[in-house]
């Protein structure tokens, strides 16, 4: 589920729930639990965050990977784009 999480963020809500409901369906199987018990229930049990948080969480470290290098490719990316500052006036 981590592999391509961060462009999976801009997916439709509706394909972020089928998502979901597969992480849901994973941790029911691993660890045994029946088909009623709550998602939240089955993330803390098993110490998994929910994916909406995994997603920011994979994009934060990645984000900060980029500017910690100094030479890192998508560096550009994150530098502030003239029309930032000039689309106020």
């Amino acid at each position: 589920m981590d592999y391509g999480a961060i462009a999976l963020d801009s997916i439709t809500n509706r394909n972020k729930e089928r998502l979901d409901s597969i992480q849901a369906q994973a941790l029911r199987i691993a660890c045994g639990a029946v088909g009623g018990t709550a998602t939240a229930a089955l993330q803390v049990e098993m110490g998994e965050p929910p994916l909406q948080i995994r997603r920011l969480q994979l994009q934060l470290q990645y984000a900060v990977k980029v500017k910690a290098l100094k030479d890192h490719s998508a560096k550009k990316v994150f530098e502030p784009h003239w029309t930032a500052k000039y689309k106020k006036n």
